[in-house]
């Protein structure tokens, strides 16, 4: 083995060991909750067939991701989450290894590519806990591109053996059915860059993109996708409820970073050299288009989660390296680079040991607990850091917190007839002050607001709003701000509330919001 291969093989296995480190760190999140159970019932899966009966009423009432959730189930059900963290590691440093592999053309090192690659991942893309160390999250994105760059390399293989036709085939079947915010965009592409050369196609390029326009049919057109889509915009609306939805949804893309610097890279080509700049498009058209089309399809979904974004961001990041290639890095700069990304994850080790170690704490709680209470005393990272780390509730961030909202499905997890989680330092004040929560004090420093509640039955709760000081918004704001729901509207009804019991005395939280934030004056209780 060349000593490069050596010092490549080397650096993948300090990334693999960090990334592992990571998973360990990582609690279950949200629908990790539930997938033990066999979908639709309170029956716990206890063998594979109990998956597959699972995944069968899921696919034909929520969405068509079999492949994903299928092994999702399967750690969650049956091999766990110790067993998870090594597969996932596994697969993430193959991530890593096929990533290379697509850009070998442009990048004949590994390492140098690698090394970019990383970089960007782990500073740039948007919510990399959930779509790297989440564990349903991992098996909807990270596996599923794993799957297509695998994908991708076979089709540049143009001949095999006729024996290994229906493997191809299946392995066709099985990346296609995976997850549409990525297979759509890699459909595209291998739509615009194929099928006009369709006379030219391999027996082995034909049966891979046979298995995956089949898997992929299977994935979009299941009766739980054609349920899912029926409430993403599929009724008709009126031109300027279209346009609102569709301002308030790109406003909502200022957490993408990868998609703008490659839009700034490309004018900035453009204008140095345009000859060259038109080749490379011309040549990447097939890339650019995917990255536009998942974007609106991104847009028209009106998705604000970090992880939406991860296909067209994925893309970008694809084609920028593609676009950086020719500039020439030495090998100590390199170097550089991987000590300041390693670096910056032993920075996360640490962040995520202390997340980590909170979730043990409040496990422990949930399992003794009588009252259903869960104090949480939770420490809050900078955004950077925030993005690398998965909470065990899931809304719990420095603007708002959700966490204490009953969560039927970590009770139930815990064989309790409730979970509530409330604020450590809240939960004491109340205690030791109770007469100072007669009424809401929007001035308190808690991410929740609290008052004693009312003796008749809750109905609504609703945000009254002080009007928007237009001048104090962001200047690329301020042209549509008025015609955004976030800032002309003067009430809007909270949809996360609770009730809690301390000490024979029953309060109601309320979220704050993170739209509104200080322009919330009062809340009304119905």
């Amino acid at each position: 083995m060349k000593k490069k291969d050596i010092c490549y093989a080397v650096f993948l296995t300090v990334v693999g060991l960090l990334f592992y480190t990571l998973n360990c760190l990582t609690p279950l999140l949200s629908d990790d909750w539930h997938y033990d159970l066999i979908f639709g019932t309170d029956t716990p899966i206890a063998s594979l067939s109990d998956v597959l009966q699972s995944q069968y009423t899921h696919y034909m009432t929520l969405n068509g991701r079999f492949i994903p959730h299928f092994f999702i189930q399967l750690f969650d059900g049956i091999w766990g989450k110790a067993a998870f963290n090594v597969v996932n590691t596994i697969v993430f440093v193959l991530f890593l290894w096929l990533l290379s592999a697509n850009l070998k053309p442009y990048y004949p090192s590994r390492y140098t590519s690698t090394t970019l690659a990383l970089c960007m991942l782990v500073f740039l893309l948007p919510a990399f806990n959930n779509c790297f160390l989440w564990m349903s999250g991992a098996c909807n994105y990270l596996w599923t591109v794993t799957l297509m760059l695998a994908f991708n390399v076979l089709m540049q293989h143009t001949s095999c053996q006729k024996r290994w036709l229906p493997l191809l085939c299946i392995f066709g079947i099985v990346c296609g059915w995976t997850n549409e915010a990525i297979v759509f965009g890699f459909a595209i592409v291998y739509l615009i860059h194929y099928i006009p050369r369709y006379k030219t196609l391999s027996a082995s390029q034909t049966s891979l993109l046979s298995g995956f326009f089949i898997g992929t049919a299977m994935l979009v057109f299941s009766p739980g996708s054609i349920n899912r889509a029926s409430g993403y915009g599929s009724a008709p609306r009126h031109i300027s409820t279209l346009m609102h939805d569709t301002l308030s949804s790109l406003m909502h893309m200022d957490n993408i970073r990868i998609l703008p610097l490659l839009t700034i890279a490309l004018i900035a080509y453009a204008i140095i050299d345009k000859a060259k700049a038109k080749k490379f498009i011309i040549d990447n058209a097939a890339w650019l288009c995917s990255i536009l089309l998942t974007f609106c399809f991104i847009v028209w979904t009106r998705h604000d989660s970090g992880h939406s974004r991860f296909g067209f961001e994925l893309f970008s990041l694809i084609i920028l390296m593609r676009l950086m290639a020719p500039i020439k890095l030495g090998r100590k700069l390199l170097h550089a680079i991987n000590l300041i990304t390693i670096g910056f994850l032993l920075v996360i080790v640490n962040c995520s040991w202390t997340n980590f170690q909170e979730y043990k704490r409040c496990e422990a709680q949930m399992q003794t607990t009588q009252t259903g209470i869960v104090l949480t005393n939770e420490k809050w990272f900078p955004d950077m850091v925030e993005r690398m780390i998965v909470r065990f509730t899931l809304a719990n961030t420095n603007k708002s917190y959700s966490g204490f909202i009953s969560d039927k499905w970590i009770a139930n997890h815990f064989h309790k007839d409730k979970i509530q989680l409330i604020p450590e330092t809240l939960y004491h004040d109340i205690v030791a002050h109770p007469d100072h929560f007669n009424d809401f004090d929007f001035k308190k420093p808690y991410p929740v607001f609290c008052r004693k509640a009312p003796a008749n039955s809750i109905k609504k709760v609703t945000y009254i709003l002080e009007s928007t000081d237009y001048s104090t918004l962001p200047f690329y704001i301020r042209p549509i701000a008025h015609k955004m729901a976030q800032y002309t509207v003067t009430s809007s009804e909270a949809n996360k509330y609770a009730t809690i019991n301390i000490r024979g005395t029953t309060y109601l939280l309320v979220a704050t919001h993170p739209l509104f934030g200080d322009r919330i004056k009062d809340i009304v209780i119905e």
